[in-house]
């Protein structure tokens, strides 16, 4: 009882630094868990946004009215989009990247949450229709319970929003029709095809997309100046945060400085009790014992830290209504049982190894034989 009053009192501050020492790397290891968990998910939404089918990419140069060559590359059976158009948002005063389908795909490959795809008889209406990511809402404005975007000064009808089911993937992408566009966004895709090329995106799991590029490359020979493709194109319209990887990755990174830092601690910690563990040497206690007795100690305080921690995450997270998954209170509750024993056993190898092979080991047994010297 006496020992474990005079840990208490010299050890304290050692514990309190180490406490806040492991704080900071549960929030480290936490935000690193959440930042991979949401990449596992924009993978998975991207996968299942994938359509079955064979898919051709074209680049596509011309200097003439896009209005005659683009519609011949509309053919039944065969969705097609240009990719990576750049228009002018008025909402932000900057391009934006938007995707112009040649036709409505069907069916459309993406879960439109609220409002509804453009069928092919509202796009001969003259008013122009875009389909956007829930995150753009805030760029809309509302006139006669109608949402509506701008883009290169004209107005789009909102006709609904896309978002994917597990992240945000979907959350910022603007769908076009190409035959419903006004003729300011026509002339500036013109403009891009004449500077700098047009990416064009294909697919059918129906008809041979080779046949059909070799068929439309000879309908409008003379009318392009250069037109290639490629087998098996990828598809970007699903945005991946690209900057994921790396974020968790320095985040972990983080959380191992953060336990350096704690074992530089708990250097001094231990060093700061070599006369308890040499008394206790002295009364029988072996090596083991001595490492059993820190890691009770450091285990309590990981496991003190990791539940506080947790809760306090939980509560926060519910109050401003972080977190769109499911689970997630499982799902923190999982990332915390992870970092107390990943983080236990981190910092249980430096007092083992000090214990039984290092200087501290050497004073514990010399201090074990303490014959009356201070």
């Amino acid at each position: 009882m006496q020992i474990k009053r005079i840990v208490r009192f010299r050890y304290r501050l050692s514990m309190y630094v180490m406490t806040v020492g492991i704080i900071i790397a549960y929030i480290c290891f936490s935000y690193g868990g959440q930042l991979s968990r949401k990449l596992q998910l924009e993978r998975r939404d991207a996968l299942m946004a994938e359509t079955p089918g064979e898919t051709l990419g074209v680049y596509l140069t011309y200097d003439a009215e896009g209005g005659k060559i683009i519609p011949q590359l509309v053919e039944e059976g065969i969705s097609g989009y240009i990719d990576g158009v750049r228009l002018y948002s008025d909402a932000v005063g900057t391009e934006v990247l938007t995707t112009v389908y040649l036709s409505v795909p069907e069916p459309f490959p993406f879960e439109v949450t609220e409002g509804s795809v453009p069928s092919a008889e509202r796009l001969q209406d003259e008013e122009p229709v875009i389909l956007l990511g829930k995150g753009l809402r805030k760029n809309t404005y509302t006139r006669d319970g109608d949402d509506y975007y701008q883009l290169c000064g004209q107005e789009y009808k909102v006709l609904g929003y896309v978002s994917a089911e597990n992240a945000d993937g979907l959350d910022y992408v603007r769908f076009l029709f190409y035959e419903n566009l006004e003729d300011r966004v026509k002339e500036d895709i013109d403009f891009q095809a004449a500077r700098g090329g047009l990416s064009f995106v294909f697919k059918s799991d129906t008809k041979n997309l080779k046949d059909f590029y070799r068929e439309k490359s000879e309908q409008l020979l003379g009318d392009v100046e250069l037109m290639n493709f490629t087998s098996n194109a990828e598809e970007f319209i699903y945005l991946e945060d690209a900057g994921l990887r790396d974020f968790y990755r320095y985040a972990y990174l983080l959380y191992l400085f953060a336990v350096v830092l704690v074992i530089m601690v708990m250097q001094l910690w231990i060093l700061q009790r070599k006369k308890e563990l040499a008394i206790r040497r002295a009364i029988g206690f072996t090596k083991g014992q001595i490492i059993l007795l820190i890691a009770k100690e450091l285990l309590k305080i990981i496991l003190m830290t990791g539940v506080l921690c947790t809760i306090l995450q939980i509560v926060v997270q519910k109050i401003l209504k972080i977190g769109n998954y499911s689970g997630f209170d499982l799902t923190s509750i999982s990332t915390a049982l992870l970092f107390i024993m990943v983080t236990f056993v981190l910092l249980m190898i430096y007092p083992v190894i000090k214990i039984t092979q290092g200087d501290v080991a050497e004073t514990i047994q010399n201090s074990g034989r303490y014959t009356g010297e201070n």
